[in-house]
């Protein structure tokens, strides 16, 4: 399901010492649960990696994606006193929404910013958050507004 951050040794150590709970916890073996707080340790907790992992896997391809597409969109905002920008290309005044998408479609990171901010400078944001929680990601791939930017995974 997920890649543990453990290495063989530590496992084996932690292993031993929960050797004797095995008997007492028999829902749930200590050493996976061990695992799970390590990995929400190291990963902060996201769930949305860890379910497009499993979607991935289910859908019988590598849980991690190596291709992202990224795009943005600006819509307009309801609330007067929201912070909010031009897009004059697209004559919106609003927030920009950019989105990076596995090959599926299943999301993998969303940056907010006003809607006079370029494309390339919201990719910058987005792609910082990106390359460190999905390392095996080597090509992104985007329209126009994208054109020049050049990147390389982590």
């Amino acid at each position: 399901m997920y890649r543990s951050i453990l290495t063989n040794p530590q496992k084996e150590l932690l292993k031993s010492v929960f050797k004797p709970l095995r008997r007492q916890l028999r829902k749930h073996d200590p050493f996976d649960i061990l695992e799970a707080i390590a990995f929400v340790a190291v990963t902060g907790c996201q769930w949305r990696k860890l379910l497009v992992s499993m979607k991935r896997l289910t859908d019988g391809q590598n849980g991690e994606p190596t291709v992202g597409i990224i795009d943005s969109q600006s819509v307009r905002i309801g609330l007067p006193d929201s912070e909010s920008g031009v897009d004059g290309g697209k004559r919106v005044k609003g927030i920009k929404r950019h989105l990076v998408v596995d090959k599926n479609g299943w999301p993998l990171g969303v940056y907010v910013t006003t809607a006079n901010v370029h494309d390339t400078k919201g990719a910058v944001k987005l792609l910082s958050h990106i390359f460190p929680n999905y390392q095996k990601i080597k090509l992104i791939k985007g329209d126009r507004g994208y054109r020049g930017y050049k990147t390389t995974g982590a």
